[in-house]
């Protein structure tokens, strides 16, 4: 799994959460499958220039599957998910409840990750339009994050999860790396 050019899918593509991280996926070198069960939201997906992918076809052949769909539906739909994932793939979540709740979930060779941003800081410098537009992050401002993975996880692993989250949350200044507990 090469960090540079991974394939993703997107789970909940578009919903809130979704279309934040998509936009900047497509602008990425990762192949992107977007997946959307609800009418409205594949439409927000189309009207983005995204196509939409069956969540049993994006999910297949991922080297990361990120979960954004809404926490009170993370364990149902992980266990539609994780079981069809290839060996050696990451499940990635954007909030880490589920995962420190035990919710998620698991097989011994499907790798759990939790990012979240901290969020643009008021107190960095602002210098252009965008960066003051963006009060959530991944649309102008720079942000740190903070993420989880399971331990004794490859660095390699750990470097493809890490690639997919500064792409999704870019601009990034760094990602912390905790355990879900802390």
């Amino acid at each position: 799994m090469s960090a540079e050019n991974l394939t993703v899918a997107v789970i909940g593509a578009g919903g809130k959460m979704g279309m934040r991280v998509s936009r900047n996926l497509q602008k990425s070198a990762h192949t992107v499958f977007y997946s959307e069960n609800s009418p409205a939201g594949q439409d927000r997906v189309r009207t983005e220039g995204r196509d939409i992918t069956s969540t049993d076809d994006a999910v297949k052949g991922a080297d990361v599957v990120i979960l954004a769909v809404p926490d009170t539906v993370l364990g149902v739909v992980s266990e539609g998910v994780v079981p069809q994932m290839k060996s050696g793939a990451i499940l990635l979540t954007l909030d880490p409840a589920a995962a420190y709740a035990g919710l998620l979930a698991k097989r011994a060779d499907v790798v759990q990750a939790v990012a979240h941003p901290c969020h643009p800081s008021v107190f960095l410098e602002r210098t252009t339009k965008e960066e003051w537009a963006d009060t959530f992050g991944g649309e102008g401002a720079p942000q740190n994050v903070v993420a989880a993975i399971d331990e004794n996880t490859p660095a390699v692993t750990r470097d493809s999860a890490e690639a997919v989250i500064r792409t999704i949350y870019a601009p990034v200044i760094d990602v912390h790396w905790v355990t879900v507990k802390q």
